[in-house]
C-alpha cells in the first residue's frame, strides 16, 4: 500500500493481516482474545495496532460485527488514542476515519466527532478529577482540547 493511513485497505487491516512468511508461506492474524499487538515496518517506521474487543474500542457504528478488532495506535497511555476506520453505509460514499478515545481502565470509549460535548468526556475521564475538572472548567469544543484532555488524563491518573 502506498499510503497507509488512506488506503482503502486500511480498512481491511482492522480484520485481519496478511504476512508471506519467509518460506513463501501465507499467514493470516485475525484478531482474538490471545493476540495482544502486531507490528509491521512500513515506510520506515514501525506501525502497531493493538487488538481490542470491538465495541469497548470502536463502538457499534459503521465497523464490521466482529468481536475484537486490530486498531492502530495514535497515543499510548492509560487513556489511548486509536484511528478507527468507518465504512459508509453506501458503497459509493466510501471510507473515512474517527478517531477514538478509550481508557483502559474503565474500558470506556468515545469516538470524536463534532457532536462530541464536554459532557462525554467527563463521563470518560471516570474518577480522574483532573481530567473531569479540565473537562468542566475548558470545555472540549475543539479536536485540540481533547488531545489536552488525555494528557491530563495520563499525567495524573492511571
Amino acid at each position: 500500500m502506498k499510503n497507509f493511513e488512506d488506503s482503502v485497505n486500511y480498512y481491511d487491516l482492522q480484520y485481519g493481516v496478511l504476512f508471506v512468511a519467509a518460506d513463501g508461506k501465507i499467514i493470516l492474524i485475525r484478531p482474538s482474545e490471545s493476540l495482544k499487538e502486531i507490528g509491521f515496518w512500513f515506510g520506515g517506521h514501525v506501525r502497531k495496532m493493538h487488538c481490542l474487543k470491538r465495541v469497548e474500542a470502536a463502538g457499534l457504528m459503521l465497523v464490521k460485527k466482529k468481536k475484537y478488532i486490530l486498531l492502530p495506535l495514535a497515543l499510548n497511555g492509560p487513556m489511548s488514542i486509536y484511528s478507527v476506520v468507518n465504512k459508509r453505509l453506501f458503497r459509493f460514499m466510501g471510507y473515512y476515519s474517527d478517531i477514538s478515545f478509550y481508557s483502559r481502565k474503565d474500558h470506556r470509549h468515545i469516538r470524536w466527532n463534532l457532536r462530541r460535548g464536554t459532557d462525554d468526556f467527563r463521563w470518560l475521564a471516570g474518577s480522574c478529577m483532573e481530567a473531569e475538572s479540565f473537562a468542566r472548567n475548558k470545555g472540549i469544543f475543539a479536536l485540540e482540547d481533547a488531545f489536552e484532555f488525555v494528557y491530563r488524563y495520563n499525567k495524573y491518573c492511571d
